[in-house]
């Protein structure tokens, strides 16, 4: 395969840095941008990545475009990042929850962190664990069920609202002014995230569910190779979704979420890879003939195609001007004063 495998781990964390530094940075230039209303001329622009974290008024943007052609103005990037993350899952396994998802990566930093310093890997026990991994999957529905019952008129109305157009402001007021029961909620996910592997991804998250059941359709899935493999179950401990790799021969999981630890962890050459290829369901074993197995993907270059394609779709939506928001700067600020109120 070339370079080693195990750099992979170094290069996805370097990504996952990367990324969440510049969430950091845009939630910074949003605090700076909505602080500047009322007052005089505008000298902070809003920063249009911050779309990313309203999944659902994506999720409703996106359908009203698939249904009516009707591309959001107001909060056009929420849907260029909805669908690059579907894109991503459809080839390349949940790839956006491991490589680009800022909530993932803070995540894994937490349960890391919380793992070095009490020595243990908390889990939950299996019936536990099921019952909880349900929640993500109702919560999923619920959503599903909500936006794709909307009318289509109903759904322009609301994207078309001054809710919407102020709903980036309203994010950043919930974290300013948080109440008792919501700093609780965000306390007992952060003291879970500690302590538990993946704690909201795992258990909580209907975007990151919505990618799973997505992935099954992804021709990239990590294989294991019989013949090379020695058992050693390195892959099965260091896995973040708990999937016995050593025991699978083609992982289908809706909980992978490709991040490669298991390729870059294996110890026995060419027991593990990526492949891309289609297998019946069933198939208990894979064909040993290697033109028969699909075709293997280096690490690095799945990881490069991963990260061409989300960027790539981004590139798309800047180029075809379905990135800023079309709302005017001086409507912008009248909303967000009036919501605001006059002792805000």
């Amino acid at each position: 395969m070339g370079r080693k495998a195990a750099d992979i781990e170094k290069f996805r964390r370097a990504v996952q840095a990367a990324v969440l530094l510049l969430c950091l940075f845009a939630g910074y230039r949003l605090y700076l941008f909505v602080g500047q209303f009322p007052g005089g001329g505008v000298q902070i622009s809003r920063p249009s990545v911050v779309d990313g974290f309203l999944p659902i008024g994506g999720l409703m943007g996106l359908k009203l475009w698939l249904s009516t052609g009707v591309f959001d103005p107001v909060h056009p990037a929420a849907i260029v990042i909805l669908a690059a993350a579907i894109a991503v899952s459809a080839v390349f396994k949940k790839g956006f929850c491991s490589w680009i998802c800022p909530v993932g990566a803070l995540s894994e930093t937490l349960w890391k962190t919380g793992g070095r310093i009490s020595g243990r890997d908390f889990r939950p026990n299996r019936p536990l664990d099921y019952s909880l991994r349900s929640v993500k999957y109702i919560l999923l529905a619920f959503f599903l069920i909500n936006v794709f019952s909307m009318p289509s008129g109903a759904l322009e109305s609301f994207l078309s609202g001054p809710y919407w157009v102020a709903a980036d402001a309203r994010m950043l007021w919930f974290f300013e002014h948080m109440g008792v029961a919501s700093g609780a909620v965000l306390a007992g996910l952060f003291a879970g995230s500690f302590f538990y592997r993946n704690f909201w991804c795992r258990y909580f998250c209907p975007y990151g569910a919505l990618l799973g059941l997505l992935s099954f359709l992804s021709p990239a899935k990590v294989t294991r190779d019989e013949a090379a493999c020695t058992h050693c179950g390195v892959c099965r401990r260091n896995c973040p979704a708990y999937i016995p790799v050593d025991k699978k021969t083609r992982i289908r999981s809706p909980e992978c979420s490709g991040c490669l630890t298991c390729v870059a962890r294996c110890p026995a050459p060419g027991a593990l890879e990526v492949r891309l290829g289609r297998f019946r369901a069933g198939q208990d074993k894979i064909p040993s003939v290697a033109s028969e197995r699909g075709r293997a993907v280096s690490p690095f270059l799945y990881a490069a195609l991963l990260l061409a394609v989300f960027f790539g779709i981004v590139a798309w939506a800047k180029a075809a001007g379905h990135w800023i928001s079309g709302v005017p700067i001086a409507d912008y600020g009248r909303i967000i004063s009036l919501m605001r109120g006059p002792g805000g």
